[in-house]
């Protein structure tokens, strides 16, 4: 497989207020913390929790593990983020959200000096929302953004737990053009969802003239979120920004359900026939993926799916970030606030009593303690 890595320059990622430098080594000794301290469980506002990785593992659902992994497909490791040097791969993004949450994004130093990042006493990464009880404005969280670019391959999310199934909370992880390009180079959404969704949703970000094609829907065993020719528009243009999506129609492959099952492994293969996104619980993980030769051809039909054939992904899809966000509020999560949802049960202004998410984001800080991502890796194949 071609590689297609580069580093970005400084002038390309100018929101970024606060970058470290990898040390000589690698050790992540240039970071205000090590692996250890802060310790999620051990501090962050409100008392002592249990690390997600304690939890029993996901012993149901899902494809059943390989006891002879299929015979990879010429995939090579080109990066791999995890344990003590996870956060030399990102930047803290610390400026204003492009989609209009009500947030401060907070830099490095102040993550890691408030708790808000760190690693697990297993050594695994976290970082999360800012969890005290009561604020006057903005609420902190973390958005990273890859200090690497690439252009198509195979990428691999083991998460222990992302943020839960909470009111005003808007997590992600996705690939992305860079953002001053948007959306000329595409968006590629692995995990998305907001409020008290329990399904994982993946959508597809374009400039105008991409489409899933008619008729293409026997390629993936997902649902399209709207009905007609606007739910495969993915021209962000054409679309009112919302893309063409496609939910998970297993449940608890989001929020607070999977994190109660142990988290899983979330793939996405992006090559010049089309772009797929997978989800495998845990226990049901393909042992492909454990021993690290990735076989995508051989995990059955992918939740989503976009195709080349009414959307040119050379043309559509370049020189991509991996992104990880936890917003509040904003275009998707404050829009829907107040209105019905055929993904959760009530609206967020009945179950939690307060007409606006603004309010509810300062008045009840307790709400977003859980509201963390735990990284066992993620891992980019070309």
């Amino acid at each position: 497989m071609k590689l297609t890595l580069a580093a970005l320059s400084l002038s390309t990622l100018t929101a970024a207020q606060s970058i470290f430098q990898p040390t000589q080594g690698g050790t992540g000794a240039n970071f205000p913390g090590s692996p250890g301290s802060p310790v999620w469980g051990e501090k962050p506002f409100g008392g002592a929790h249990t690390p997600f990785n304690d939890r029993p593992p996901f012993a149901g659902g899902g494809p059943t593990e390989h006891e002879r992994p299929p015979k990879g497909e010429g995939y090579e490791l080109m990066k791999e983020m995890a344990g003590e040097t996870f956060f030399e791969h990102f930047y803290f993004y610390a400026d204003q959200d492009p989609t209009h949450g009500y947030v401060d994004y907070t830099d490095s130093e102040t993550a890691f000096e408030r708790g808000m990042a760190g690693w697990t006493e297993s050594g695994n990464p976290f970082f999360m929302v800012d969890a005290t009880p009561k604020i006057d404005g903005p609420r902190r969280s973390i958005r990273l953004e890859s200090n690497f670019n690439y252009t198509q391959g195979v990428v691999l999310l083991d998460i222990v737990s992302m943020p839960g199934s909470v009111c005003g909370l808007w997590p992600a992880f996705w690939s992305n053009g860079e953002t001053y390009n948007w959306p000329a180079w595409g968006e590629i959404d692995i995990i998305e969802g907001v409020n008290a969704f329990t399904e994982n949703q993946s959508s597809f970000h374009t400039a105008s003239g991409c489409y899933i094609a008619e008729g293409s829907s026997n390629t993936f065993t997902g649902q399209l979120t709207h009905d007609g020719e606007i739910a495969r528009t993915c021209s962000a243009f054409e679309s009112n920004n919302e893309g063409c999506g496609i939910k998970d129609n297993h449940k608890n492959t989001y929020g607070t359900p999977l994190n109660e099952r142990g988290g899983g492994v979330f793939a996405m293969q992006w090559n010049d026939q089309g772009i797929s996104t997978w989800f495998f619980p845990r226990g049901g993980i393909p042992g492909d993926v454990h021993a690290g030769d990735p076989a995508p051809s051989s995990w059955g039909k992918p939740y989503a799916h976009l195709d080349n054939e009414a959307c040119d992904i050379g043309e559509y899809f370049k020189n991509h970030q991996l992104i990880f966000d936890t917003t509040l509020a904003g275009d998707w999560s404050g829009r829907v606030w107040a209105e019905e949802e055929v993904w959760q049960s009530e609206t967020c202004a009945n179950m939690t009593g307060y007409a606006t998410p603004e309010e509810f984001i300062r008045e009840e800080g307790e709400q977003f303690e859980d509201s963390v991502w735990e990284v066992n890796y993620v891992k980019l194949y070309q």
